[in-house]
């Protein structure tokens, strides 16, 4: 409970902390289009020559904010335009080339704003599908490393075990050579499900590629990792069951007491527990629980 609390909490440090720079970040923005409105404004001032100017603020908070704050600046800076137009009276106003300089504004800052959130939205998008695995949604290696070296660092901050479990399919290949691929992704589908399902909110099941699996469970000692451990093979093994798969699994898990090792250091250790395991007949758990150095 007083993890998940902890961790509720640093979740909203750093969401109050995001929603902080983003204000500061439109406050700007719509100060430098004052600013720039403000110049347009004095005597002999060409504000056609400023017009691309206005760009720089619309731009950046569609980009470093959202499309919302691009689109404030879009209309601070139409605004600005038009009242430094009035105050400079070159072009005067209402005329065919005031009109005409006012809709080539409004063309260009609304298009700048909406390619520019455009463009960023489908940059988060693709950066967030490159941390899921896209058959089962499960967070993929790479997420693993990156999440998990956040879960370790908070570890060795307040000197909580850690342990990362390996989870592989026994005979895998049977499926796939007997009902097919199609089958073979659905049972790895199922896996990830059960994995998930298994598991607390808090820890983390990631597809590390064809029937690999890991399992991060922070702040989990020895005695806690084991329960999980078993609950998670039985409840593998009744869904296999069930399901008339005839395949197992193996697990191969460490419990860090003093996690100093990184990320793929503890994967390598968790890796060759599991292949010890493949070694001694399959469809076992192998759990050890280390210090600051692996013995293997």
């Amino acid at each position: 409970m007083g993890s998940a609390l902890l961790r509720g909490f640093t979740n909203l440090q750093k969401e109050w902390q995001a929603r902080q720079e983003s204000s500061l970040f439109v406050l700007l923005g719509l100060a430098s289009v004052a600013f720039l409105g403000a110049i347009e404004a004095s005597p002999g001032a060409q504000h056609q020559e400023l017009t691309p100017c206005y760009l720089l603020p619309i731009v950046f908070l569609a980009w470093h904010v959202n499309r919302a704050a691009g689109l404030q600046a879009a209309a601070g800076a139409l605004l600005a335009g038009f009242l430094a137009s009035i105050a400079s009276g070159t072009p005067p106003p209402g005329s065919f080339n005031w009109a005409w300089n006012g809709c080539m504004r409004v063309l260009l800052y609304l298009s700048a704003t909406l390619l520019v959130a455009a463009f960023r939205e489908s940059y988060d998008r693709e950066r967030e599908l490159g941390r899921v695995d896209h058959l089962t949604h499960l967070a993929n290696r790479r997420a693993l490393i990156e999440l998990a070296e956040a879960e370790l660092a908070r570890a060795r901050r307040y000197k909580h075990p850690f342990t990362l479990a390996y989870v592989d399919l026994d005979d895998f290949k049977r499926i796939n050579d007997r009902f097919g691929h199609h089958a073979g992704d659905r049972v790895l589908v199922d896996i990830a499900q059960t994995l998930k399902n298994s598991v607390r909110s808090t820890d983390l099941v990631a597809r590390l590629g064809g029937d690999e699996f890991a399992v991060l469970l922070p702040e989990t000692s020895e005695e806690a990792a084991q329960r999980v451990l078993t609950k998670l093979r039985n409840n593998l093994l009744d869904m296999l069951v069930e399901s008339d798969r005839p395949i197992s699994c193996s697990i191969g898990a460490v419990t860090f007491i003093s996690p100093e090792l990184t990320i793929e250091e503890m994967l390598d250790v968790a890796d060759g527990l599991l292949y010890a395991v493949k070694r001694e007949g399959k469809n076992q758990i192998r759990h050890q629980v280390l210090g600051t150095v692996p013995v293997m």
